[in-house]
């Protein structure tokens, strides 16, 4: 009687084990966030997955983690149809890139011409990568940079680095020095001056460094392209 105990017992025991051991956890979706940053010369729609939800320019959304379908549309003319990876629990930012009406869109990410992995420079400089995206420019250009420093209270211009031979193509990156403001810790913009390949000064523009607090640099790595009207913009930066 006692046996049949143990083994009623036993088998009970065994049948518990078994029943929990078919279960499996329930995995929950991770999150993580997507910024898209629009660089385009024309109004660009996004759509996100088949629920056909729109993404605005500067919006971070909270999407499923993995790869996910987006479709980018100019007045519901399809350019590109493509998949972007989201990583969870963080924000991933991507950059719209269309620069001229002869460009083809593209997706960017901070992996874009080594930025991410470029190291950064000593303090009193910075790095430009730098690209000619004006079609009305030569397709090779050189292009001087110069910087504003002050010398016992007085302003001198200075030449900051010289990028030669510039195409379409983002360059390698250059260290860039930066000017000595009038209050420590400041910066100054730094001018650009395009020139053809005789030396003819073609187009002048500008570029600001961003600041945060304390006036003192947010971004010491750039990636810097000529765009229409000549003017200098910043693409991405760390």
């Amino acid at each position: 009687m006692r046996i049949n105990l143990y083994l009623t017992l036993c088998l009970l025991v065994c049948c518990i084990l078994f029943s929990c051991s078919k279960g499996s956890p329930v995995d929950e979706p991770a999150f993580g966030g997507l910024l898209l940053t629009h660089f385009t010369f024309e109004k660009i729609d996004a759509i996100a997955g088949d629920d056909q939800k729109a993404l605005l320019p500067g919006s971070n959304v909270n999407l499923v983690s993995g790869k996910n379908r987006f479709r980018f549309y100019n007045n519901e003319v399809l350019l590109l149809d493509t998949m972007l990876n989201v990583k969870p629990f963080v924000v991933t930012n991507y950059y719209v890139f269309k620069p001229g009406d002869r460009d083809q869109l593209k997706i960017l990410d901070r992996q874009f011409n080594g930025l991410e992995h470029e190291s950064l420079p000593d303090s009193g400089s910075v790095k430009f990568s730098l690209a000619n995206l004006n079609y009305a420019l030569p397709d090779k250009v050189n292009i001087v940079l110069s910087t504003i420093t002050y010398v016992n209270g007085i302003a001198r211009e200075i030449q900051a680095g010289e990028f030669l031979n510039v195409s379409r193509s983002f360059s390698s990156f250059q260290k860039v020095l930066i000017g000595k403001g009038q209050i420590v810790g400041s910066t100054e913009l730094i001018k650009i001056t395009v020139k053809d390949l005789n030396q003819n000064v073609i187009a002048t523009s500008s570029v600001t460094f961003p600041v945060g607090p304390g006036n003192l640099l947010t971004s010491s790595v750039f990636l810097i392209y000529i765009g229409v009207n000549n003017a200098s913009t910043i693409l991405m930066s760390k």
